[in-house]
């Protein structure tokens, strides 16, 4: 065709053209009216394991829900993930549009509003009873890195948090880390309870004490399915930060120490705890392992494998599935702890740190305190706090001592006694054990440490207690993740209410995410580098944080994360005595 009978053409199809743009124009519309997402050609990607459709949800690209394992069902359950095989062609390929099954699990106490269980609830949650089958992932990336023709992005790898018993990462809406930090992100769920870190003989096969850390093995092979395949997003297989909360905190740091991970990520973010509930396989199997192979009625592999779910469910000891430590344990063959001692970690970058009143969540669990108790069910609660290591009853006088009712009255003599449990949980259970690991790591690596400290974070959880929540355990999340979009993917009851932050919240939430998403882009939470949007756009082109210096023992250094703005604080082991946790020798753990 010419020139002129191009635009001769042209001229003729004027009116059509102009038609069709104006019902382009109304369907877009529509769309942005009723939230429907677009699925197009943009998103259809070819992984190693065949091609993948995603959709565009606004701004983000989401691929939901894809495979990256197989069914951990019959002979694959209590052992190592396997791959998933071949999916999808370019003609009928994987729909990744929405999020997979969540693993098998009970009702949690946390996130919905069921009483608390007394004795404990061992009703499946809604959808997770049947569907072993959930070693899924989803991944989120910025739309417009189809456009801006920069490097491959840098990507954060979330493990969800939830005792390694409850959760899934379809709880957790990325948008702000991808849309403001222009990082891909990446949720995974992993085999939970005991499906997910039974330890017991009969899973042992050819090597003794080598059962144990299902779910830990899952992350990882979750990681090297990233390493292979997020350059098709637009991301970079070497610039993988690992990051989790809660017990994905703890996985995170048996991570580090773990000789299985070596290589699949550049640094770790780690957030309420490190050197915690990771226990020699022994002590695992005889606290949760064998108890719950007796409740099955099990004495064979196959009676093992061939349980149904719900069975496995009921059978379950609550909060007693953590990751197990053992020479044989190829994925952890010392605890974190010994390992950062003995400088045999992977060392990579890391921001570490704990909220000023992580105990406080936990509070309601402690029969006697929740409605504050007398001075005796306050003794008795601290006793059991410590029941497992059977510490003199000096130590215990030692404690109550350290931390007096008294001292804990401001929200009035109800809220004492739960205030005081709090402190202590606080203390020798979070902050005391991440200053540790800190101290130990610093050796070697770059740590960022902090504290999250805004006492007014609404309340993500709805547990009753007699005292406010503060800084409790989890309360940081929602100034990363979209604070209204937890629990998406649940049809049991949870939190209505909407989490109205403040201004002064609001610009707390955007610092947040400027220092992780700078570390995930730099290794340093100060600065975004070139593959990054301007730091300051969010915000108005103002920051509102102070420069975050590195942890620094001698000054024992953090950055307060709080309002009106982030700033250095100093003295955090005394804050949080500490000093007396290591003398008494129950820093680490109850």
């Amino acid at each position: 065709m010419t020139f002129g009978e191009a635009a001769r053409f042209g001229a003729k199809s004027a009116p059509r053209m102009a038609q069709l743009t104006a019902m382009m124009a109304v369907a877009i519309t529509l769309a942005a009216l009723f939230g429907i997402t677009s699925v197009a050609a943009s998103t259809l990607v070819e992984t190693t394991n065949g091609w993948v459709q995603g959709k565009t949800v606004g701004s983000v690209d989401q691929w939901l829900g894809i495979r990256y394992a197989a069914s951990p069902v019959g002979i694959g359950r209590w052992a190592p993930p396997k791959s998933p095989g071949s999916y999808g062609t370019r003609q009928n390929p994987y729909a990744a549009t929405q999020f997979g099954a969540p693993c098998p699990q009970n009702i949690s106490q946390f996130g919905n509003s069921i009483p608390l269980p007394t004795p404990p609830n061992t009703v499946p949650a809604p959808g997770s009873a049947d569907k072993e089958d959930c070693l899924f992932l989803n991944v989120y990336v910025p739309a417009d890195r189809r456009d801006d023709g920069r490097e491959p992005l840098p990507v954060l790898f979330w493990i969800h948090g939830g005792s390694n018993e409850y959760g899934e990462g379809s709880s957790y809406d990325p948008t702000p880390l991808v849309t403001q930090g222009h990082i891909i992100v990446v949720t995974i769920n992993y085999r939970l309870g005991a499906l997910g870190w039974l330890a017991h003989p009969l899973l042992d096969g050819g090597s003794p004490n080598s059962s144990g850390n299902y779910g830990l093995m899952d992350q990882q092979f979750a990681m090297r399915w990233v390493n292979r395949n997020i350059a098709v997003f637009g991301g970079d297989p070497h610039k993988v930060t690992i990051a989790g909360e809660s017990a994905g905190a703890i996985d995170s740091c048996s991570h580090l120490a773990s000789p299985t991970a070596a290589g699949l990520f550049r640094g770790a973010i780690i957030e309420s705890g490190c050197i915690v509930f990771q226990y020699p396989q022994a002590v695992l199997e005889a606290v949760s392992g064998v108890p719950f192979v007796d409740a099955l009625g099990c004495t064979t592999l196959g009676c093992l494998q061939a349980a149904p779910v719900s069975a496995v469910l009921a059978a379950e000891l609550p909060l007693g599935w953590v990751v197990v430590v053992g020479p044989n344990i190829p994925t952890l063959p010392e605890t974190p702890q010994q390992a950062f001692s003995d400088d045999s970690f992977n060392k990579v970058p890391v921001i570490q740190g704990a909220n000023l009143d992580e105990g406080r969540l936990f509070v309601p669990l402690f029969n006697g305190v929740v409605t504050g108790g007398s001075s005796g069910s306050y003794a008795s609660v601290v006793t059991g706090l410590f029941a497992a290591y059977s510490p003199p009853l000096a130590t215990i006088a030692a404690i109550e001592s350290h931390y007096p009712v008294a001292n804990y009255s401001t929200d009035g003599a109800a809220a004492a006694p739960g205030e005081a449990v709090a402190a202590i949980v606080t203390d020798s259970l979070f902050a005391c054990t991440a200053r540790t690991a800190d101290q130990l790591l610093s050796q070697y690596v770059p740590v960022w440490a902090y504290e999250f400290k805004d006492t007014k974070a609404p309340e993500l959880f709805n547990l009753p207690t007699v005292f406010p929540y503060g800084a409790a355990h989890a309360s940081e999340l929602q100034f990363i993740f979209d604070p209204n979009a937890f629990f998406p993917n649940v049809n049991y009851p949870v939190p209505t209410d909407p989490f109205p932050l403040s201004a002064d919240e609001q610009h707390l939430s955007r610092e947040m995410v400027r220092y992780w998403t700078n570390f995930v882009a730099t290794l340093d939470p100060n600065h975004s580098g070139t593959g990054s949007k301007p730091d300051l756009a969010a915000s108005g082109g103002e920051r509102y944080g102070d420069f975050w210096r590195r942890y620094d023992s001698t000054s024992d250094d953090v950055q307060a994360l709080t309002t009106p703005r982030p700033h250095p604080e100093f003295g955090f082991g005394a804050e949080h005595q500490c000093g007396f946790w290591e003398q008494v020798g129950l820093e680490s753990g109850f």
